[in-house]
């Protein structure tokens, strides 16, 4: 919903006329919504100041997802620890029909970067992460979804000669590296898949940034990456187990 991706940004009360003007809605129309989710009890309404912000009970409807497996601890420390090693910016994301959706990431510190918030979304034809969840799929399959791409999302056509092979490569180096030229800068994706699913999706894992910063340490970001997610699929026993 608009009203509550608005709120997310703002973090603070806001009033009817803000709102309506924020989210181009007549005054009419963000009363009605305003006033059905105050009377719902998902917003506050402060009748001094005239603003709304949401409810403790609308937390409390999202408050389950906070544990969600798609970004359980594991999964969260290999993103710090790849973030703390390399200084770029760390994704997790699944597939969403035609796209690909972050269910969360760590932005670099630098001011040029990758910018993604949980909840974004990308086609998967578009976006260096996608490509390796696509070619987690079959050809047959993983074209279908490149030719509605193209036609509902106007991303690149389906080449038959070169995205077949190019699927190929990445499944054969477990890791796909693409330089991304719809961004006002060149820029680099290390993306691999992660054990285990969430919401019953494959799981990918992405590191990115400015080509020229990705570029000198590719061989090591991969290496830090596969023996991290290798550890995850494979947990050694702690020192002094049984074994039993």
């Amino acid at each position: 919903m608009l009203l509550l991706a608005l709120f997310e940004e703002l973090r603070r009360p806001a009033t009817l006329q803000e709102l309506s003007a924020r989210l181009e809605l007549p005054k009419s129309s963000a009363m009605y919504l305003l006033k059905t989710l105050q009377q719902m009890g998902y917003l506050t309404f402060n009748a001094t100041r005239q603003d709304y912000f949401p409810s403790a009970r609308l937390r409390r409807l999202t408050m389950w997802m906070e544990d969600s497996p798609g970004v359980d601890a594991p999964v969260a420390s290999i993103m710090r620890n790849l973030h703390e090693a390399f200084g770029e910016t760390v994704a997790v994301g699944v597939r969403n029909d035609l796209y690909l959706q972050y269910l969360g990431a760590i932005e670099s510190q630098s001011v040029i970067r990758y910018a993604i918030a949980a909840g974004d979304q990308r086609p998967l034809a578009e976006s260096a992460m996608g490509w390796r969840l696509l070619a987690a799929m079959d050809d047959e399959a993983a074209e279908q979804v490149f030719r509605r791409s193209a036609i509902q999302l106007e991303t690149p056509p389906f080449d038959p000669k070169v995205t077949p092979r190019d699927l190929a490569r990445i499944r054969e180096q477990d890791g796909y590296f693409r330089q991304d030229l719809e961004r006002p800068y060149r820029a680099m994706t290390i993306a691999m898949l992660l054990p285990g699913e969430f919401n019953g999706q494959l799981r990918v894992m992405g590191i990115g940034g400015p080509t020229e910063r990705i570029l000198p340490n590719a061989p090591e970001i991969a290496r830090t990456m596969r023996q991290l997610i290798r550890e995850l699929a494979d947990p050694q026993p702690s020192p002094g187990s049984s074994g039993r």
